[in-house]
């Protein structure tokens, strides 16, 4: 497995990747918001992780930005993680998302009437 710190230095130079997949490794801290400016991306997943903090509303800027577009996001996992915290009501505004799946964290609060806007 892949034992390390996501680092969000690197990740504006990968304007054209569209696929994240960084499941079952051991990567700890917390999901950088760098990752939500790549405009190309369709797929998040980085579940089977220590991955802990919160989940941003920067995932769902659909405005370019420092934080990018990520209208082509139709994947979002982060299952067996850390998160802790509420789940942004943001996440229910992307417009391409199919699956969205945060099982086995540490996530609290209701879930929120906006989420029969995902197709």
């Amino acid at each position: 497995p892949l034992i390390a710190n996501l680092e969000p230095s690197e990740y504006g130079n990968l304007s054209k990747l569209s696929v994240i997949d960084f499941n079952y490794n051991l990567l700890s801290g917390t999901v950088p918001t760098e990752l939500y400016s790549l405009p190309q991306l369709e797929q998040l997943d980085l579940n089977d992780n220590f991955l802990g903090g919160t989940i941003s509303p920067l995932i769902a800027n659909l405005e370019p930005s420092e934080y990018g577009n990520l209208s082509k996001l139709s994947v979002i996992d982060f299952n067996y993680n850390l998160l802790s915290g509420t789940v942004p009501t943001e996440l229910y505004s992307l417009p391409q998302l199919e699956q969205l799946d945060l099982n086995d964290n540490f996530l609290g609060g209701t879930i929120s009437p906006l989420i029969a806007n995902l197709e």
